[in-house]
């Protein structure tokens, strides 16, 4: 068992394979002073703001300017929902009811965030070790000036996370930054 968040954390961000498979662990916080948004989670989970940039790397925070509702309010006391509805309130006086405000969306770079702001951190982000084993080199079938095309294997999963751990190794095979699009439908191995 782990005696502190930062020594789990370091785990979970470790390149796999991990010595222990972790399971889910999400945290949603409202944002209490404004601030960069590494210090200000991490100073809400007693953690180093590193392991908050790291995790944002992972494509684990999502970050929504305006307090959504609640999925489930009826759920809720009514004193909790009550806290909730100001909160919102206050974000839709400050950024408008544009529906841009009021839907988490991933952050991948640390940016100042104000006070009344909803965030929420997956602190065990989805890894897939096979994509840790690839000889990613190999699977590259063209790269050009503004795009790379990589083969992916069978048996290696597709996903945003997976994407973004290959895109990881691509800045390092072509010395230049990658960002994962999406996979072409209907081109992958059986």
């Amino acid at each position: 068992m782990y005696t502190s968040l930062a020594e789990e954390l370091r785990d979970a961000l470790r390149t796999p394979p991990l010595p222990r498979q972790l399971g889910p662990r999400v945290h949603h916080l409202t944002v209490q002073t404004e601030g960069r948004l590494s210090q200000v989670v991490g100073a809400a989970l007693g953690v180093d703001s590193s392991y908050i940039v790291e995790l944002m790397r992972f494509g684990a925070v999502y970050l929504c300017p305006v307090m959504p509702l609640p999925a489930d309010a009826a759920g809720l006391p009514p004193e909790q929902l009550a806290s909730i509805n100001a909160i919102r309130q206050l974000g839709l006086a400050r950024f408008g009811r544009s529906s841009v405000h009021q839907h988490p969306r991933r952050t991948l770079e640390d940016q100042d965030v104000a006070a009344g702001a909803y965030v929420r951190v997956h602190l065990h982000p989805k890894r897939f070790p096979a994509a840790y084993s690839m000889a990613w080199e190999a699977r590259i079938m063209h790269n050009g000036p503004h795009f790379v095309v990589v083969d992916k294997p069978a048996g290696v999963q597709v996903s945003w996370i997976m994407g973004a751990e290959a895109c990881e190794y691509g800045k390092h095979i072509l010395i230049a930054p990658m960002l994962q699009t999406e996979q072409s439908p209907g081109t992958t191995e059986p």
